[in-house]
């Protein structure tokens, strides 16, 4: 989304933080940006990027519920170029927000939160424009193709699910026989597979055996996380 050729707005919205998710952000905002440079354009046509997260689960230590990031020198906080921002918003800490001081960030963050038709009533009688994103969200609801996404995402959460469960349990299983840690090792390997193979990611038959002869289990679970979002098997053993 631009705003008069000004500024360019990144929306992003993520319920889960997988491993990696820093990165991730940053990469979509460099291509947001690096995007808008043609064939002979010139630098200075860069417009700023500003990617706003809406976040599910708290990525920052602190108690903020909207914080703002820069590029800027680390000691006298020189800026380095006003083209990069990021704005994170922490559902879980929607506590610390002022509703007095901010009151269409608070009902916007009220809006995103709400899980039944009383609240999102009266979000709509407190505003008009909460009125229109209700009458929006109903006519997107409705729509059969949202819907068939919806199931279709649905059903894929699920099957990672039941995969991730089953190849666990039979490393559980096995891990009796073979030593609690050593099981606990071929079940995440398992599972590390069979998410891969369902989601239709090649595999050699070496990097499958690293994957099943490796026994440290931290990084055994950073894998799981990395399969499900990766789109080449070699993004799981980069560093």
């Amino acid at each position: 989304m631009s705003l008069a050729n000004k500024a360019k707005f990144d929306i992003e919205m993520q319920s889960e933080l997988p491993v990696g998710i820093r990165s991730r952000f940053l990469y979509y905002w460099a291509k947001e940006y690096s995007g808008e440079l043609q064939r002979g354009d010139e630098y200075p046509q860069l417009i700023p990027v500003i990617s706003i997260i809406w976040l599910g689960s708290n990525l920052l230590k602190g108690e903020k519920f909207h914080s703002i990031f820069h590029l800027s020198e680390d000691t006298t906080r020189e800026l380095f170029t006003s083209d990069i921002e990021f704005h994170t918003l922490e559902l879980k800490k929607l506590r610390h927000l002022s509703e007095a001081n901010q009151p269409q960030l608070y009902r916007w963050s009220r809006f995103l939160l709400a899980d039944s038709e009383d609240e999102f009533e009266q979000l709509a009688k407190e505003d008009p424009i909460m009125q229109t994103a209700k009458n929006t969200l109903e006519a997107i609801s409705a729509d059969p193709g949202t819907q068939s996404l919806v199931r279709e995402r649905e059903m894929a959460r699920r099957a990672h699910e039941h995969l991730m469960y089953s190849a666990r349990a039979e490393g559980r299983v096995e891990g009796r026989v073979e030593g609690r840690v050593e099981g606990e090792a071929k079940g995440e390997a398992k599972a590390i597979l069979a998410v891969l193979d369902a989601r239709g990611i090649a595999v050699t038959e070496a990097q499958r055996q690293e994957i099943m002869e490796c026994t440290d289990l931290d990084r055994l679970g950073a894998w799981v996380r990395k399969a499900v979002t990766l789109t080449d098997v070699n993004e799981l053993f980069a560093q």
